[in-house]
């Protein structure tokens, strides 16, 4: 056998062999079992590796007392349990460990040594085994007075401040210290910095975000000895103290927003612990409270905490956000792998302590026994963490509100559910009324159908022919390339925006204008189309021949303006005559970057069917086109990548969505609405014009997938609408379908008017849907009912195929043909009406009826009453209301919408709770098959002793637990935290390995130090704010970071604090910063912007790079990705959200300068940056300059600086004026590209 592999196999056997003894006389029958069966099987299979000639492992099978003697990890059988013998297991290749480790032993042999071991492993002249088999290695440690004495393990102790020399420089007790040492060392503390270098420090430090040029004005306009302490006050108390510091916790507590590791499934819940901590930093929570809750908030009563008891089941997340191996197929194992990393990271996190390393041995280096370890790990196998350990495991979460908060939610709900109960009798008395008004209209419904059809079939976007060339080559088309117009006051880019192809751009003359004359070979009905690019919407007006069409045309986003986002669009159809026309383009400042015009004609077969029927063909001239991404307020995000290439759409993100859209009515009237959009599942919204709701179940239909090529026209009925400013809204209690496009187009928008068009405003459109429905299905086949129709539509003579079709084609005609497909629905609608009466007439008299006598009646008969037919009655589906009932329908909604505000469920948090107390046996080697001794629950010796206090088989320990870490004479819950925070200010902690106070970690360089400001935290309430004001406001703190030869010699890495470290900006600080000067940054605090739905696979960022990563909030509230982090963070060494981390690291890599560089976010607000000072008319140029330094670097220009910008922006504008780039595009751009180079510089990213 393998000695590798047999090796790891017997950590299953230690203690296994127990205190089993052999039976003490073997029968014949089993010694012959043995010889026969047993013996031959260990000579051919186990002697090779196992022997006397080869003992790998130390482990020899040749003799009884080998194989209860074991090897290296212990007995490898147990006389009479082959359950609980390792080579059992072994063989049965039941473990990890396979034995033998190529090929399973045959059945039979496997059988044959299960029975021996059964039977008491009978050995010819063994002698019996008296005492049980010695365990390898001792699961105790002796806790040495060297142990003891070790700076950790002792209680911090007061000392005096030291003598210093320099009795001026110490502004507090800090400084005491630090100025001592360095005396001591012969060094001298580096000069003071700055007014605004401190103010730019300490406002990073405590908030994360860079001070604003008021802030720094004020500062430096208050001169007065208390300016310092303000400004300190102000920083504590903004919430972006919480934001900042919250952040930093959030490594130690190694939070993600999924799994992770094998099954990376979102933990969409995880931001509630994210947002308790923020909470719990702003209200200066006491850390020793801070801790308490984390390990044992469900355990604590409203007497024991600050916090409500939904805070305290929140704050208990932090045990369960680590990463977790959920499809492991051993639930023992998953457990116990789940245990070790809450007790590695409780260890860490709050004392410095690598608990986890005794897991399978006792500690190599410090004095942490398996006893600790198991004691330990025994309160939280106590504890439940997991709801259950199947393949793939479920983590625990548990509802988080008061008792309160349940009451009034419950109240609420019963408030919705008897308003919506209302609204649903409303709703089936209105749908009985309407149908039995609308069996009397079949001929209204006929026309609006196929009215409809047409409607869908001729909106823009059904086809684009410009980026199909198989298409086009079948069409008569007319190509025009945008720059050559005829007359205008564009300018013609063919260099940058328009490079390879050419395209308009604007030269300063307002408005923007391009004539173009065309000559046309034939009338008939074309599609005009238009390539271009747009970063932002630029509508533009189409005219054809003097009268208006478009008043939208070219006004989605593409992408960019660059070319390679061009996308070609539909902008509108219409009838042209043969012979010569003028169209024209007009914008109010500037086009987007249009690249061509195509005029397609249709086919013939098509226009010649649509002017078959004139009254139903309809014309865009007077329609209100809306781009969604060109919304005016709302949550939702534009996609112009990804789900939105090519179209532009707006998306959603988890938790409610809203959007609203302003846009001007032209005049009173009726309007068909039509949306486009893409949805991979059903995601009903909430449509409100002016406020009022209108439709409940807007958006409702599923059109295959989130990708462009599923978005679909969809009718979503007609609208009263009043002329000049309307305001369009969106409401859905989650996440809206991907919406490209909303188009209006008033009722009257028809070719010809010879027959009211009748629409929904008329009829009950749930009705409508099933009559297209209906008739589709029946166009199929022979109908006898409608063959008469289906003819008419196709222009084509009738021939009936059966003798009941030619009677109701006989009645329908009567004496004279119809000439119309509107005569033909008024026909049907005759016919029907008499149906439905006599029917009426003959079910209302007291003779019983099951059908009418007249076949043709009969007929029409079983359409009105088929239970699948058009007029049958869905639940769900809104068939209208009465007048008299749309005023209480309002109402009821109404009170539905703000109830719905707060009465959402109650939320979920990921939360432990106490399970089944249960002190563990220690696990061998780490392995949960070879178990010693049960250990009781229990803390660490060094610190508390061999002789502790039983927990109890009540509760799990973590509440004791969290009393112990936080107790008066811990050693060193309040010397880490103080290490962490003094780190968070200065770079390096006093210990500059965070998380190890043990041997292998780094001494402390100020122990005294460390000790001051230890109790001082505790004598100030566990203060964390007053910790901080007490070090900002220090003279250590205040020192510039000025070099000095000679300390660097004496001090190279700045152990002793002769000056403050340059300090890079994290990640999150950079990109904020980047935010804050481009005046993009959205301050709203908590919630979550995981677009996955909870406990689903987040495989990649492709799952939420799309949106998220284009919002503007903070980046704590971004969602971090475990394998698939935001890139920005991944190059700015943002901390591995799988393990605690209380230090990052911090590089210098090339792509840190290609991101400031290329990143679209920064790009972004480098645009934004310069927009914005630009439109400060008030400011001159050099202002504006000495503007951009002090947003950028907390600090003015220099007069040679300001000469370098303007000559820089002279030389970049001179580059560019031949590439015919209009005025105030290159200004915008000149200054774009210096504020890039201001943010690009070291000087944006380090902290003097």
């Amino acid at each position: 056998m393998s000695s590798r592999v047999f090796s790891v196999l017997l950590l299953f056997a230690i203690a296994l062999a127990g205190k089993a003894l052999l039976a003490a006389e073997p029968t014949a029958a089993e010694l012959e079992h043995f010889e026969k069966r047993v013996r031959p099987i260990l000579v051919s299979r186990c002697y090779d590796c196992h022997s006397e000639e080869s003992v790998e492992s130390n482990l020899r099978v040749d003799s009884l007392a080998g194989l209860l003697r074991g090897g290296k990890r212990g007995a490898a059988i147990v006389p009479g349990k082959p359950e609980k013998s390792l080579m059992i297991f072994a063989i049965n290749h039941a473990t990890q460990l396979d034995m033998p480790p190529k090929t399973k032993l045959p059945v039979a042999e496997i059988a044959a040594l299960t029975r021996w071991v059964k039977m008491g492993a009978p050995w010819p002249n063994a002698k019996p085994l008296t005492t049980a088999p010695a365990l390898v290695e001792a699961d105790e440690i002796e806790i040495t007075a060297k142990d003891l004495q070790f700076w950790s393990f002792h209680p911090p102790t007061t000392t005096q401040l030291p003598s210093v020399r320099r009795q001026e420089w110490p502004r507090n007790a800090i400084d005491h210290f630090v100025l001592a040492k360095l005396e001591a060392a012969g060094l001298q503390p580096a000069p003071a910095a700055s007014r605004t270098v401190w103010l730019r420090r300490v406002t990073y430090d405590l908030i994360g975000l860079p001070p604003t040029v008021d802030e720094m004005n004020r500062f430096l306009q208050d001169t007065s000895p208390a300016a310092v302490q303000r400004v300190v006050d102000a920083l504590l108390s903004s919430p972006a103290y919480g934001e900042r510091w919250g952040r930093r916790w959030l490594d130690v507590a190694r939070y993600a927003d999924s799994n992770g590791l094998d099954e990376n499934l979102a933990y969409a819940n995880a931001f509630h612990y994210r947002d308790y901590v923020v909470d719990s930093f702003n209200e200066d929570k006491p850390y020793s409270h801070f801790v308490l809750e984390q390990l044992a908030g469900d355990l604590m009563t409203d007497q024991d905490s600050l916090s409500s008891a939904g805070e305290r089941i929140t704050a208990t997340g932090f045990l369960s956000l680590g990463a977790k191996m959920l499809a492991e197929d051993d639930p023992v194992k998953m457990q116990m792998d789940i245990i070790d990393e809450q007790v590695d990271t409780i260890g860490k996190a709050f004392m410095g302590l690598s608990i986890g390393c005794a897991r399978c041995h006792n500690h190599k280096f410090d004095p942490i026994s398996m006893t600790d370890y198991y004691g330990l790990a025994g309160i939280f196998k106590s504890t439940r963490t997991m709801e259950n350990f199947k393949v793939v495991a479920r983590w625990q979460e548990r509802p988080v509100e008061s008792s309160r908060s349940l009451q009034d939610r419950e109240q609420r709900e019963q408030q919705v559910s008897e308003a919506e109960t209302e609204i649903a009798h409303l709703r089936r008395e209105a749908a009985k009324t309407q149908q039995q008004q609308s069996r009397q209209r079949v001929g209204d419904y006929l026309m609006a159908t196929r009215q409809l059809k047409q409607f869908v079939q001729w909106l823009p976007n059904h086809t684009t022919y410009g980026n199909q060339p198989e298409l086009l080559a079948s069409q008569p088309t007319l190509m025009l390339e945008a720059e050559q117009y005829q007359r205008g006051n564009v300018l013609k880019d063919k260099s940058t925006y328009g490079k390879s192809i050419g395209v308009l751009v604007n030269r300063g003359e307002l408005p923007n204008f391009v004539e173009y004359d065309i000559e046309l070979p034939a009338e008939g009905w074309y599609q005009l189309e238009v390539r271009y690019a747009a970063e932002t919407a630029r509508p533009t007006k189409l005219f054809v021949d003097g009268q208006l069409i478009r008043t939208d045309l070219a006004g989605g986003i593409t992408g960019s303006w660059q070319p390679d986002t061009q996308t070609w669009s539909v902008a509108a159809v219409i009838e042209l005559s043969a012979g010569k026309h003028l169209l024209r383009l007009e914008h109010p400042q500037f086009f987007p970057h249009i690249d061509k015009l195509l005029l397609v004609r249709l086919t013939t077969s098509r226009a010649a069917e649509n002017k078959s029927d004139s009254t139903t063909l309809l014309n865009f001239s007077n329609m209100i086109s809306l781009e969604a991404e060109t919304f005016h307020r709302g949550n939702v995000v534009r996609l112009s990548n990804g789900y939105g290439v090519g179209i532009g759409v707006i998306a959603g993100p988890g938790g409610a969505n809203w959007v609203e859209m302003d846009f001007q009515v032209p005049q009173d009237g009726t309007y068909y609405l039509a949306v486009r959009y893409a949805a991979a599942e059903a995601r009903p919204t909430q449509l409100k014009i002016n406020g009022q709701l209108v439709n409940g179940s807007l958006t409702d239909e599923v059109t295959g997938s989130w990708y462009p090529d599923t978005q679909k026209w969809v009718w979503e009925g007609s609208y009263q609408l009043t002329r000049g400013k309307v305001t369009l809204r969106l409401d859905r209690a989650g996440p809206i379908p991907h919406i490209d496009r909303f188009c209006f187009i008033p009722v009257n928008s028809r070719r010809s008017v010879d027959q009211p068009l009748v629409g929904p405003s008329s009829l009950a459109a749930g009705f409508v849907d099933q009559w297209q429905t209906y008739l589709e299905k029946q166009s199929a086949g022979q109908d006898e009912v409608f063959g008469p129709w289906f003819a008419a539509i196709d222009g084509r003579d009738y021939q009936p195929a059966s003798p009941l079709a030619t009677q109701i084609n006989k009645r329908l005609v009567g004496k004279k043909a119809p000439e119309s497909l509107a005569q033909w629905a008024n026909c049907y609608q005759q016919l029907f009406a008499l149906a439905e009466t006599q029917w009426q007439q003959a079910s209302g008299s007291k003779q019983q009826v099951s059908r009418l006598e007249d076949a043709v009646l009969e007929a029409c008969r079983q359409v009105l009453y088929d239970p699948q037919g058009p007029f049958m009655i869905r639940p769900g589906l809104d068939y209208g209301l009465p007048a008299e009932s749309q005023q209480r329908l309002v109402q009821l909604r109404t009170t539905i919408d703000e109830l719905k505000k707060v009465a959402t469920k109650a939320p979920m948090a990921m939360a432990v709770s106490d399970a089944e107390p249960e002190d563990l046996q220690i696990h061998l080697r780490g392995s949960h098959i070879s178990l010693g001794r049960k250990v009781p629950r229990r803390f660490l010796q060094v610190i508390s002793g061999r002789d502790q206090p039983a927990i109890g088989d009540k509760q799990s320990g973590r509440l004791q637990l969290a009393r112990w870490l936080v107790s008066e004479d811990h050693p060193l819950t309040a010397r880490v935290i103080v290490n962490r925070i003094w780190q968070g200010h200065f770079g390096t902690g006093l210990v500059r390995s965070p998380d190890n106070f043990g041997r292998l970690g780094q001494l402390p360089t100020h122990p005294q130090l460390l000790d001051y400001l230890a109790l001082h935290l505790k004598r100030n309430q566990w203060s964390l704010k007053t910790l901080h004001r007490q070090i900002v406001l220090s003279a250590t703190y205040r020192m510039s970071s000025r070099d000095n030869r000679q300390a660097a010699l004496v001090d190279p890495d700045n152990k002793l604090y002769w000056r403050v470290n340059r300090r890079r900006l994290e990640a999150e600080a950079i990109r904020d910063a980047v935010l804050v000067v481009g005046g993009s940054l959205d301050r709203r605090m908590g919630g979550s912007e995981l677009m996955t739905e909870n406990r689903k696979y987040v495989t990649s960022t492709a799952n939420v790079n799309p949106v998220v990563y284009q919002n503007k909030r903070r980046s704590i509230y971004l969602p971090v990705v475990r394998s698939a982090l935001f890139e920005m963070f991944q190059v700015f060494d943002f901390s591995d959200p799988s393990v605690l981390n209380g230090k990052r690291q911090t590089t210098t890599i090339a792509p840190q300068a290609l991101f400031m560089m290329n990143s679209k976010v920064v790009v972004d607000e480098c645009q934004s940056m310069a927009r914005n000072l630009l439109s400060a008319s008030e400011l001159n140029d050099k202002q504006r300059i000495q503007r951009a330094f002090q947003m950028v670097y907390t600090r003015s220009a220099s007069e040679l600086e300001i000469s370098e910008s303007l000559g820089y922006m002279d030389r970049y504008q001179k580059a560019l004026e031949a590439q015919e780039i209009d005025t105030s595009e290159l200004r915008q751009r000149s200054w774009q590209s210096l504020c890039h180079a201001l943010i690009v510089a070291s000087e944006f990213i380090y902290l003097e």
